[in-house]
């Protein structure tokens, strides 16, 4: 019994460690940008020794893995808040897109870096976050499709995966095109996306 208070006060300190460094960098990030933004000038930034960074993240490339969960979030609540409205499936998309794109635009032009990583991943091998930022997005589009399913939405011939795939395939695509290209309207490409899904993936919607 002793023991669990202690083991949940070192968790907690871990915890309030990692928050500090990914605060400190994100602040930098948005500043001058990922790519100019050190390892040093984070540590110095947040105020801790160097070896505290890496007791919590191994490399950089781990704490934008870490970052990206923050942005990824905001995707996922707002599909999640959707999906409990009592409105029809290719207005719930329409709706979850078009939220997420104005969101976007409201950031500061630094967090396309960001994005990036959260949407296609670092050089090295740690994209489990980008693979569970994937998995997490297909499926709340997945629940809005089955949903469109038993409502008889959907158009035939394909399997609720597939056109759940496809669906987030055109969402990534304009987001991953937006933090790459400068003055790439992305509420208006948003609005052509889900016209688009509109006239492909859902019938009578037209």
């Amino acid at each position: 019994m002793t023991n669990k208070p202690a083991t949940s006060r070192v968790e907690k300190r871990r915890i309030e460690f990692s928050e500090k460094i990914a605060d400190a960098a994100y602040d930098l990030f948005i500043r001058d940008g990922v790519s100019n933004t050190s390892i040093a000038s984070i540590v110095k930034h947040a105020d801790i020794a160097h070896q505290t960074f890496f007791n919590h993240f191994p490399t950089k490339n781990h704490l934008l893995l870490h970052i990206s969960v923050r942005i990824g979030e905001m995707a996922h609540v707002i599909f999640t808040e959707t999906d409990s409205q009592k409105i029809s499936p290719p207005k719930k998309i329409e709706y979850c897109f078009s939220k997420i794109a104005f969101e976007m635009t409201q950031l500061h032009p630094n967090i396309k870096e960001l994005v990036t990583h959260v949407l296609i991943g670092t050089p090295d091998k740690t994209n489990e976050i980008k693979v569970m930022q994937a998995q997490r997005l297909n499926q709340a589009i997945y629940s809005i499709l089955s949903e469109a399913k038993k409502q008889k939405l959907l158009v035939s011939g394909f399997s609720i995966d597939t056109l759940a795939e496809i669906v987030r395939g055109i969402f990534v695509a304009t987001i991953i095109t937006w933090a790459s290209e400068e003055d790439y309207p992305l509420v208006e490409k948003m609005k052509q996306a889900i016209k688009f899904i509109n006239h492909s993936v859902f019938v009578n919607n037209k």
